[in-house]
């Protein structure tokens, strides 16, 4: 009987956690949206440790990770510029 119970824990832990890759996409598409890059690239590479072929993080991923590193701000002029945060 508590071997039962024990897997069936197991088997619904996705259920009730973030511990599915597409879960930890989406709050990585919620945080990328609010301009959270760093963040949402923590929550995509969560959803790559739990599916390494999933692709759609391991883009969401590099596009947050140059988003993260390119700020764009008003120039003096009052034109748009674009700076590099290395």
């Amino acid at each position: 009987m508590t071997l039962i119970l024990i897997v069936l824990g197991v088997l619904c832990t996705p259920a009730f956690g973030l511990t599915t890759a597409d879960v930890w996409i989406n709050n990585g598409n919620a945080l990328a949206a609010q301009g959270k890059y760093d963040e949402a690239i923590q929550d995509y590479n969560k959803a790559i440790e739990i599916n390494p072929q999933q692709l759609s993080a391991i883009e969401k991923a590099a596009s947050s990770k140059l988003k993260s590193r390119s700020r764009i701000r008003r120039a003096p002029s009052g034109g748009l510029s674009l700076k590099e945060s290395l």
